[in-house]
């Protein structure tokens, strides 16, 4: 089902969120391990662009042309805050991986926007976890076996 791929997904995202929170605590931690902390922006990056291309192309335009009014504007409203997240992501990540020294350079903003945008990737798993998964239970279609 597809709920559960999305949940193996989220468990991981925040798996990875978790460890990065841990990088980011303590800014005067952040220059002796610049390396390990792009490392793992690295594979965070990776991880949600699979997750949100799985999403994208399974998963809402199932959803967007449902019959049930309710699940297409829930669905659609999600689409769009997440495009707006993933352009704050796009362009965190380019600012800090396009220049692994500015992590190291400007460790205090890089501490600030990390927790921030942590923070919004929380809240949006949190968002999807209570409307996408009942979305899907009422869309069983829509909640296909892989």
């Amino acid at each position: 089902m597809f709920v559960d791929k999305i949940d193996e997904h989220h468990q991981e995202i925040k798996k990875l969120l978790r460890e990065l929170s841990e990088d980011v605590y303590c800014e005067d931690d952040i220059p002796p391990n610049t390396l390990w902390i792009a490392l793992k922006l690295g594979h965070l990056s990776a991880y949600l662009q699979m997750h949100l291309k799985f999403e994208d192309d399974y998963l809402y335009p199932c959803l967007l042309n449902s019959s049930q009014d309710n699940a297409r504007a829930t669905a659609d409203k999600l689409v769009k805050k997440m495009g707006e997240l993933a352009a704050k992501f796009d362009l965190y990540i380019h600012k800090y991986i396009g220049n692994p020294n500015a992590i190291k350079e400007k460790a205090v903003d890089f501490a600030t926007e990390s927790k921030q945008i942590i923070a919004q990737i929380f809240e949006r798993i949190e968002a999807e976890e209570k409307e996408l998964y009942l979305l899907l239970s009422e869309n069983p279609s829509c909640n296909t076996k892989l």
